[in-house]
């Protein structure tokens, strides 16, 4: 029997994960929801994520709020392309620590997916039924105050094949009347990020910045990360300890 994506088959938003609600509209249970999706996620998440282990940082969420660059398809390989937020929240924390003017710093992240058998887009209607939606034009990142941004992200895997279902805050005509999330659905067998060329993201940071934040992403705690993050310029120090 041929593989058929069980993804061609969802119908309402709790397919696409029991923890999402169907009403996203409804004054009356708002904080009681949030709480279930949040836990519903938190257990997705802390799952072993199925990507080559070197991206693992930027799935399950690691990518949450980034701008989205674009997403291209070609043949069975789709490619979706994210500014760095950590990169990001990281830069800004440099400059405000150097008392220097901010200035945005986008470095892309391409999330690469290889043995792509489906992809689609949904939202969701104020019932939660699903309905088809357009996921090949993104507004662009030249101003972020209006860019469409990545919110989390999860997987499950079927017969051999993984499934990746990603949730964008990505406005448009459509928004207008079903909401602002826009789920991307892809059925794919390999998955794993590609970070910016150091040379030029070094070029764009400087050199001290950049190995203060080589040293941030490649820390293995986040107590190193917040240890980096905070103290610049005694970095050796605290990888000492």
């Amino acid at each position: 029997m041929a593989y058929r994506s069980w993804l061609k088959d969802v119908r309402k938003i709790n397919d696409l994960a029991e923890w999402l609600h169907e009403d996203r509209w409804s004054l009356e249970s708002q904080d009681r929801q949030w709480e279930k999706e949040k836990k519903g996620y938190d257990l997705s998440r802390n799952r072993d994520l199925p990507v080559e282990q070197n991206s693992i940082k930027y799935f399950g969420a690691g990518l949450h709020d980034g701008y989205v660059f674009g997403v291209e398809r070609r043949e069975s390989r789709l490619e979706i392309k994210v500014a760095n937020s950590a990169a990001l929240t990281f830069w800004q924390t440099y400059l405000d620590f150097k008392g220097l003017d901010w200035v945005p710093l986008l470095t892309p992240v391409t999330l690469v997916f290889e043995g792509v058998n489906y992809v689609n887009a949904v939202r969701a209607d104020i019932d939660g039924w699903l309905k088809w939606s357009n996921w090949t034009t993104w507004r662009s990142v030249e101003d972020i105050r209006c860019a469409d941004t990545l919110i989390r992200d999860w997987f499950f895997q079927q017969d051999g094949k993984i499934q990746w279902i990603c949730q964008f805050r990505k406005y448009g005509p459509e928004s207008d009347r079903l909401g602002s999330s826009l789920f991307l659905l892809v059925d794919f067998e390999r998955a794993y990020g590609v970070p910016e060329h150091d040379g030029l993201l070094r070029a764009r940071m400087g050199d001290e910045c950049f190995e203060a934040w080589r040293r941030y992403d490649e820390a293995s705690t986040k107590e190193l990360q917040y240890m980096y993050m905070f103290n610049f310029l005694d970095y050796e120090k605290f990888s000492s300890q």
